[in-house]
């Protein structure tokens, strides 16, 4: 099932979420048999439990996940609710990131991590956001063909040799070193947006010019270490805010999540492209 899509069950009916979100609706009562208590109409489903409509009941399971995996024992009516979501169990409708890994997965731009997850908060690698970049570039295969620019830490057999390959040749990044570029080596959020302004000034020729005033944020001398001009424009462009509910911390060398760079990609596409 996919985000939207609803089951009408009867009374004696069982249903089980085996991986997803999904929440219930009721006019009597629900028992959620495996913790043994009743559940208020309107709650969501917990993940492997088992979930019997009571008498004189009529209840309606919604999922809102982009994908759900369901079990049902007894009689059903199911409606298709047409919606295009991204098919992750673990991105339901009222996460905050939950447009953006729509944008990034229907665009092509990064996948899953298997087994119908998108895993929103693993770090993503240095390896795999020159990759996006790539796609996001259109997947030009001439010019990776054409690329020449090697690292001593990328050996030519790796799937991403030649993605590091093409962001190098195409000034979206010099690497970590000398001559090193560290595929493995989680990017850092101050890394994320100053590849992405690499990539839209080298390669996209796009005059980036939005700038903030860093220093309401408390960690700003952190910033202006390294990569100060590149933060200051994510956070004037609205691609980079505080990571830190109460707070105001940009948190520069902290790993960038998937689901980080999912929303500054969306963000910086459309205002930009």
């Amino acid at each position: 099932m996919v985000r939207g899509d609803q089951l009408k069950l009867p009374t004696g009916s069982v249903v089980q979420l085996a991986a997803g979100a999904g929440t219930v609706v009721h006019t009597g009562a629900v028992i959620d048999v495996t913790a043994g208590q009743t559940v208020a109409s309107g709650a969501a489903l917990v993940s492997g439990h088992r979930y019997l409509v009571g008498e004189d009941t009529s209840a309606v399971f919604t999922v809102d996940s982009g994908l759900a995996k369901v079990g049902v024992q007894g009689s059903f009516e199911k409606t298709e609710s047409g919606e295009k979501a991204a098919p992750f169990t673990d991105v339901s409708r009222s996460d905050w990131y939950s447009s953006a890994v729509d944008y990034v997965y229907f665009e092509q731009l990064f996948s899953g991590t298997g087994d119908g997850l998108f895993s929103p908060m693993a770090s993503m690698d240095r390896a795999m956001i020159v990759t996006v970049f790539y796609n996001m570039a259109g997947a030009p295969q001439g010019e990776m063909d054409a690329s020449t620019a090697v690292f001593s830490d990328v050996p030519a057999g790796q799937w991403y040799a030649p993605y590091v390959s093409w962001a190098a040749d195409q000034g979206v990044t010099a690497g970590t070193g000398e001559d090193t570029f560290s595929p493995e080596q989680a990017v850092t959020r101050r890394e994320a947006v100053a590849l992405l302004y690499s990539f839209g000034t080298n390669y996209l020729g796009l005059e980036l010019t939005e700038r903030a005033d860093l220093t309401p944020y408390e960690d700003a001398a952190a910033v202006a270490s390294w990569g100060g001009e590149a933060v200051a424009w994510a956070v004037g462009a609205g691609l980079l805010s505080s990571s830190d509910a109460d707070l105001m911390l940009l948190n520069p060398d902290e790993s960038a999540t998937r689901a980080q760079v999912a929303v500054m990609l969306q963000n910086f596409a459309e205002k930009y492209l």
